[in-house]
């Protein structure tokens, strides 16, 4: 097992994230996408400093942690700029019927709230 691991090359930590990335087109999450950026990261540090196998795979556990929490802080950023959009306010100012935040996964589809009950509510699935 460790000369697995010891064979680790650059190119092998390059290809494997672009797999990773290249899997994060088929299913989406932005999970292994850090992951894959990570493992490039590695591949590309790899090329400079040659690094034993044991360091190499240390990174590759180091490197995503701390993309997750800033890419949380750049997400609801991002999410308090789409809300206060004018594009996603109706002429009375509240949030229009299906103007939604995407994040990957669609939502339920919504119809327009009856008068006077201002909200929306999802359709009933055929």
């Amino acid at each position: 097992m460790t000369e697995m691991f010891s064979t680790l090359g650059t190119w092998n930590w390059l290809i494997f994230g672009v797999v990773l990335m290249a899997l994060e087109l088929l299913a989406p999450g932005v999970f292994l996408f850090w992951l894959g950026l990570a493992a490039l990261l590695v591949g590309l540090l790899s090329f400079a400093i040659n690094p034993s196998w044991q360091m190499q795979i240390l990174m590759f556990a180091i490197f995503p942690a701390p993309a997750v929490p800033l890419w949380r802080r750049v997400a609801l950023t991002n999410k308090a700029v789409s809300q206060s959009n004018p594009k996603n306010r109706s002429s009375t100012g509240q949030a229009r019927c299906g103007s939604t935040i995407r994040s990957g996964v669609s939502p339920a589809p919504t119809r327009r709230p009856a008068a006077g009950s201002g909200s929306c509510r999802p359709m009933a699935r055929a």
